[in-house]
C-alpha cells in the first residue's frame, strides 16, 4: 500500500506515525491497540479493525518501510454509515 497518488492510499494533512517493525516499541502498539479498540485475542468479528502489517512509502518514495495498520471491512463501514472519500483526504 502506498501512501498519496498510489492505488489505495492515503493522503492526510495531518502527520502519519509510522510503528517500523525494526524499532517497534510494544507498549506503542498496545495503547494504539486500546485506542482502536483492538484486541487481538478477540475473534475478528468482535473486533472494529484488524491490524495488518503493510510496506508503506514516504512521501519521497525513496524506500519502503514495513509498518503496522489498522483496517475496518467494508461491511463494518456501511454499519457504521462510513462515507467514501474518494480522493483519499480526510
Amino acid at each position: 500500500m502506498g501512501i498519496g497518488s498510489q492505488e489505495g492510499g492515503v493522503m492526510g494533512s495531518d502527520p502519519i506515525v509510522l510503528l517500523s517493525t525494526d524499532s517497534i516499541d510494544i507498549t506503542i502498539l498496545q495503547k494504539l491497540d486500546k485506542l482502536e479498540d483492538y484486541d487481538p485475542q478477540r475473534q475478528p468479528v468482535e473486533n472494529d479493525y484488524t491490524r495488518e502489517l503493510v510496506i508503506t512509502y514516504p512521501l519521497n518514495g525513496n524506500s519502503r518501510i514495513l509498518a503496522w495498520a489498522y483496517f475496518m471491512t467494508p461491511d463494518r463501514i456501511q454499519q457504521l454509515g462510513g462515507v467514501l472519500l474518494p480522493q483519499g483526504w480526510w
